[in-house]
């Protein structure tokens, strides 16, 4: 094997190296490293502080109904679009994809591209006001659960409710990072009016809050505004909601 000489130096290419690491080597250092880590989070408690401090975390919020056993559980919308928004990408998509289709409605406004084009949005006191407010609509749906451990292994029936921005892509839209929980409950609980009110009290409150002030993200400069579209559901799931049988 030729040595190559510089300024005097030789410098031979030296062989592989035969030297081997023992496997308990290895496993000690992942030890440690799962040691540290789950000193720093001990235990749930500790892990969602954290998440909350360092990632934004929102946790969900109980909604207490009629009967002390059962509880409704929420996810603030409003803090849910903003770390959406924070990201850069996400917004330059938003406002390219926004602007696209008011130029498109511009040169013909025959061609309806999303709720902001049709006759009710011109009753819409939001965008009566603003019409590049952004539109977010709800989307309600209905899936079952099993527990396969223990002696209660029925289904349970529980009712979601997601949100998604109107204005993003098409393309986009249609993902699942784009989509966001907004609360969940037993199915049952909407056949009750007073529950069904108690559960949708605080996502009213919080969709009236985000239409009456926006919200400011770094990613913006300037305060956006939103309105709210539409709640959509199959068949069965409105019928839940409008508290028919």
């Amino acid at each position: 094997m030729q040595a190559s000489n510089v300024n005097g130096i030789t410098d031979a290419a030296l062989p592989p190296s035969m030297d081997a690491v023992l496997l308990s080597d290895v496993n000690e250092v992942i030890s440690n490293i799962t040691g540290r880590m789950l000193d720093v989070v001990k235990n749930e408690y500790n892990f969602l502080k954290l998440c909350q401090q360092y990632y934004s975390y929102q946790p969900a919020q109980e909604i207490k109904l009629s009967d002390p056993d059962q509880v409704a559980y929420y996810v603030p919308i409003q803090s849910s679009i903003q770390q959406m928004l924070n990201r850069p990408d996400v917004m330059d998509m938003l406002i390219k994809n926004l602007n696209r289709i008011t130029n498109k409605n511009s040169a013909d406004s025959d061609l309806m591209y999303n709720y902001r084009h049709g006759s009710q949005a011109q009753q819409h006191p939001i965008l009566k006001q603003n019409r590049d407010s952004l539109l977010f609509q709800l989307y309600t749906d209905g899936v079952g659960l099993t527990n396969p451990i223990g002696p209660k292994k029925d289904e349970h029936k529980i009712t979601l409710i997601y949100f998604h921005l109107d204005d993003l892509p098409d393309t986009v839209r249609s993902t699942l990072k784009s989509i966001g929980l907004v609360g969940l409950c037993y199915s049952e609980i909407l056949s009750s009016k007073v529950d069904r009110t108690k559960f949708f009290q605080p996502i009213i409150e919080d969709l009236n809050k985000l239409q009456m002030t926006g919200l400011s993200v770094p990613t913006f400069n300037g305060r956006l505004n939103f309105a709210f579209s539409v709640l959509a559901g199959d068949h069965l799931a409105c019928n839940e909601i409008g508290g028919f049988q």
